[in-house]
């Protein structure tokens, strides 16, 4: 008889969320999967759109609910895959969890790139945060006492498509589960008819994760001023190189009709949308995945707000270096928009460190996890 998994995510279940953590796949492979949604224990404000109900989701709100729902578990018969952050506020959580020899698996799949800073160079960046950088360190470093003091590790396994990942714990690699969406689409057509270029909304700046996880709260205001200046920015795009601009929506988004100047909101898409793009528009989502995969000339967007969320700035500009496309600043008057771009070599490379490796792009993930869950 093959264990159960229990799934236990910071954020509630979604659709996305459903098919990110292969829920069905595990099932018709035989296992029972729970979904052990923590996300009011975390953050009790959180309020995220599409969610849906599962017979074996259930929802947390507090600590003794938290280690109630262990304490009924046979940790023998259960591999538990714990999505949430090993940070300070969260000890507790993973002391609860580690306890009993459970079988705690991480299953990385929300891996990007990898901005190369040292801690000085990260230091310059968040100079004007410095208080909250110290803070960080200083929690970092209590966290790794308290793991020292209660003998727990986060994982036992480290499950991940990022080839490079150095750990003190076994790393298995599977594909990303872009990458093996992406290969799934074979026989499809193109959503929109006319020639577009496509969108890789953020939900800028209203993106929950802002709040939640680095304490910015943005106004509505601030996101129609950003709106307003990225539907210009469209017009001119539009008007330049003959196409539609299409936005793919993120899925954590809530948007009424219009709010791009009447252009196509779809959601749930994404990939297709690349597919079947001339170009991608992007300041710094994940989902430049599916441009390097379909090899989609980028073009970058950056504003001066950018810096107020982070690195989120730098990432803009490392992903144009990187990739070597154009980077337009909106806040800059002098802006000029040129042909998008990308480098098929940086491509590549990216391809084999974050979405793939030699001899596992030819296997599904289903394929993979069952072999390494098989061994626990």
């Amino acid at each position: 008889m093959k264990k159960k998994i229990v799934i236990v995510g910071h954020e509630p279940l979604t659709l996305y969320v459903f098919k990110k953590f292969y829920i069905s796949e595990f099932r018709h492979a035989g296992y029972i999967v729970e979904y052990r949604d923590i996300s009011q224990l975390l953050y009790p404000k959180m309020k995220i759109p599409d969610k849906i109900e599962d017979e074996w989701l259930f929802k947390i709100s507090n600590l003794q609910e938290y280690i109630n729902s262990f304490n009924k578990d046979n940790p023998n018969e259960i591999i538990y895959i714990a999505e949430l952050p090993c940070i300070w506020r969260n000890r507790k959580l993973f002391r609860v969890l580690r306890q009993k020899k459970r079988v705690v698996v991480h299953l990385n799949l929300y891996i990007t790139i990898i901005l190369p800073l040292s801690f000085w160079e990260r230091f310059l960046l968040y100079k004007g945060k410095f208080i909250k950088l110290l803070i960080s360190k200083i929690e970092q470093f209590a966290y790794k006492v308290y793991q020292l003091i209660y003998d727990f590790k986060n994982y036992d396994i480290e499950i991940t498509s990022y080839s490079e990942l150095k750990s003190n714990i076994p790393v298995f690699t599977i594909n990303h589960s872009d990458f093996e969406h992406a290969q799934s689409l074979t026989d499809t057509k193109p959503i929109v008819s006319e020639p577009y270029a496509v969108f890789l909304d953020e939900y800028f700046p209203l993106h929950p994760d802002f709040e939640f996880y680095s304490g910015i709260k943005s106004t509505e205001t601030e996101a129609n001023i950003y709106r307003q200046k990225m539907c210009k920015f469209f017009d001119e795009i539009e008007n330049k190189f003959k196409v539609k601009v299409i936005i793919a929506v993120h899925y954590k988004s809530i948007y009424n009709d219009g709010v791009f100047g009447n252009r196509p909101l779809i959601k749930y898409h994404t990939c297709e949308l690349v597919k079947y793009s001339k170009f991608v528009l992007v300041h710094s989502s994940t989902s430049i995945n599916f441009a390097v995969i379909f090899m989609k000339p980028m073009m970058i967007i950056s504003l001066n707000v950018f810096t107020k969320y982070l690195d989120m700035m730098n990432r803009t500009e490392y992903i144009s270096a990187y990739f070597s496309c154009p980077l337009v600043n909106l806040d800059n008057p002098a802006y000029s928009i040129t042909e998008p771009k990308i480098d098929s070599q940086a491509c590549n490379n990216f391809l084999y460190t974050y979405l793939t490796s030699k001899g596992k792009e030819k296997m599904t993930n289903s394929e993979i996890l069952n072999d390494v869950f098989a061994g626990l």
